[in-house]
């Protein structure tokens, strides 16, 4: 999965899901039958194979951090653990997506809850 998501190719029916067309003229490049996120794009995301139980390896702060369909295998103590981690690698200001798993954990400071669009999110605040 970690080489399909830096790859950045999409089929036809995933781009079509949510997906608005002038985003998709704007970040993707036709790529046969498929879609490829541009490349410039795709040099400016970090993808890391990082196991949420156990120590976390030394990491930059990040701009945005996406966790869908990987919450819902964790209890709400362990899920509130990986929102303390995820608290110190956001920049301030910055977002956390954790998908449908993640929103019966409410994280305390510096994360404050915030919708974008139907997205529950979390915003780093201090």
């Amino acid at each position: 999965m970690l080489a399909r998501a830096r790859n950045g190719v999409f089929n036809q029916l995933e781009v079509n899901r949510g997906l608005p067309m002038p985003m998709l003229v704007k970040f993707f490049d036709k790529a046969g039958l498929d879609w490829q996120v541009k490349a410039d794009i795709r040099k400016m995301i970090n993808f890391r194979k990082v196991n949420l139980m156990e120590a976390w390896p030394a990491m930059p702060e990040m701009d945005v951090v996406f966790m869908r369909n990987v919450l819902i295998y964790f209890d709400i103590a362990q899920k509130k653990r990986i929102f303390e981690r995820l608290a110190r690698v956001i920049r301030p200001g910055r977002l956390f997506v954790p998908g449908d798993g993640g929103v019966d954990a409410q994280p305390h400071r510096p994360l404050s809850t915030m919708q974008v669009g139907k997205a529950t999110c979390y915003q780093r605040i201090t």
